[in-house]
């Protein structure tokens, strides 16, 4: 019997899919129930912006607060496809928002694209660590990577994670 060697804990397509969900649905969650913000989210399969948040007692029709496109990629990968960059530009620069981020587990996820996203003025925020699911179909993403010593720059979705995350939230609000 020959046994495989698997890079992902799921099919890689599926794998990108949660990830990606992963980080826009607990973004979205913090900033309603932490920060009392209205937010409407597209799935990862959709052309569109990934959040798009309003402050609370405004309506949907006035112009939102801010709009984001979340990325939740490892440390070693990088944006090089300038079709996707230039899609996450238009998005972000389609309509009217006094803020527009681009949330990242790494800047140089972004690479050599950085001066041309700031340029259209959105603000680059780096998180630091990629997030991974503690539970997803009975199958545990981090402690798969942590088994492999695959896991310096990821961080499971857990309480203290959250807690990491709001704070960077937070003072991004701030600024």
């Amino acid at each position: 019997m020959v046994m495989m060697m698997y890079r992902y804990p799921v099919e890689r397509e599926k794998y990108s899919k949660i990830i990606g969900d992963l980080r826009v649905r607990n973004i979205a969650e913090i900033l309603k129930n932490d920060f009392g913000f209205m937010v409407n989210i597209n799935t990862v399969e959709t052309n569109r912006l990934d959040l798009v948040a309003w402050f609370k007692g405004t309506t949907f029709a006035e112009k939102p607060y801010l709009a984001a496109e979340i990325i939740n990629w490892k440390y070693d990968y990088e944006l090089t496809d300038i079709n996707r960059k230039d899609s996450m530009i238009r998005n972000l620069t389609q309509y009217e928002y006094k803020r527009r981020w681009l949330i990242t587990s790494f800047r140089r996820n972004i690479g050599s694209f950085i001066s041309e996203f700031e340029t259209y003025d959105i603000e680059i925020k780096e998180i630091g660590f990629q997030t991974q699911p503690t539970h997803s179909n009975d199958i545990n993403f981090y402690e798969f990577f942590k088994a492999r010593n695959e896991a310096n720059d990821k961080r499971p979705w857990n309480e203290e994670t959250r807690k990491i995350l709001r704070q960077k939230i937070e003072s991004w609000l701030n600024e």
